[in-house]
């Protein structure tokens, strides 16, 4: 099942990661100019790597493997 994963990353210090790429997604994801995303999930992903230029992280996260269409994943830090 998929479903639809809404959050908003952020780096180490507190700070939006913008204009990234979220590549273990389906289909494709990105990150606005504040760090806000809609991206569909698997169930069974429980992390998140973001691309933006040469620099990629990883958020990991509590995938409720709900069956609402839409979870929200609060602000996964992405490290």
């Amino acid at each position: 099942m998929i479903n639809i994963g809404i959050g908003r990353l952020v780096d180490e210090s507190g700070k939006a990661i913008d204009s990234a790429v979220i590549q273990n997604v389906v289909g494709i994801a990105m990150t606005d100019d504040h760090g806000f995303f809609q991206a569909e999930i698997n169930q069974e992903t429980d992390s998140l790597i973001v691309q933006r230029g040469g620099q990629r992280c990883e958020s990991t996260f509590e995938n409720p493997r709900s069956i609402d269409t839409v979870v929200m994943l609060g602000t996964p830090l992405c490290q």
